[in-house]
């Protein structure tokens, strides 16, 4: 198992100018030799717990999709930050927006 994303690193990948933005989330990635995923999903932008634990469990079965349609053992980490209200975003809106998202994605390629 992977070992977690700590602060450090979600500064370092925040500040990462590799991105992709939706109208609800935005992600942020970085070369890394693991692949790992990170998510920042606040109280006040998606409301109860049950809502931001959805969003978690959506952002880790569509990074584990991407992580095998690459075929890569790991070459990034990746942050999913929640960015605007979604408390009244329904679970299908909510889902095809990460997916367009993570669809959407473009790791860097390894060094060969």
């Amino acid at each position: 198992m992977a070992p977690a994303l700590a602060g450090p690193d979600f500064a370092l990948i925040l500040k990462s100018p590799m991105r992709s933005r939706g109208r609800h989330f935005s992600l942020f990635w970085r070369s890394s030799k693991i692949a790992r995923l990170g998510t920042v999903v606040s109280r006040k932008l998606a409301g109860s717990a049950v809502r931001r634990n959805l969003v978690k469990r959506h952002a880790r079965a569509m990074f584990q999709q991407w992580c095998v349609r690459q075929g890569t053992p790991g070459c990034v980490d990746v942050v999913l930050r929640v960015t605007a209200d979604i408390r009244g975003l329904s679970r299908a809106a909510q889902f095809s927006e990460l997916s367009s998202l993570f669809s959407a994605f473009a790791p860097p390629r390894a060094e060969s």
